[in-house]
């Protein structure tokens, strides 16, 4: 089953997209909220993870952007969605390369699209 990444620090948040993610039939790795956790995550599955989807604002120790550097100095293959609020931390985080920006509150018939069209399914 392949497998997406997710990184978000809100629970409600976080419980959606891992449903939706469930519903359209992919396995969902929760990444813990630290630098070195998303590092080991993304390792660990590196083979099977179709997608990343990042929180902008995580906590003082990792943001999306952190994400996003972390994910590329390892596979620059794997699409990542930004998902934050802050359109300015969204901004920096395609500048680090993430290849799309979804700002919360979202719609979910549109995040599952731009899931789709990410990675090809």
């Amino acid at each position: 089953m392949k497998k997406i990444l997710v990184v978000e620090e809100m629970d409600g948040v976080r419980d959606l997209v891992s449903r939706s993610l469930s519903d359209m039939g992919f396995e969902v790795i929760v990444a813990p909220l630290s630098a070195k956790g998303v590092e080991r995550n993304f390792k660990e599955f590196e083979e099977e993870v179709v997608c990343v989807i990042s929180d902008g604002r995580i906590n003082a120790r990792i943001d999306g952007v952190d994400v996003v550097k972390i994910v590329m100095s390892i596979s620059r293959k794997v699409p990542i969605i930004a998902l934050t609020a802050d359109s300015l931390i969204g901004v920096s985080m395609l500048k680090a390369g993430a290849d799309w920006f979804l700002q919360k509150p979202f719609n979910l018939g549109e995040f599952r699209s731009i899931v789709k069209n990410l990675i090809g399914r």
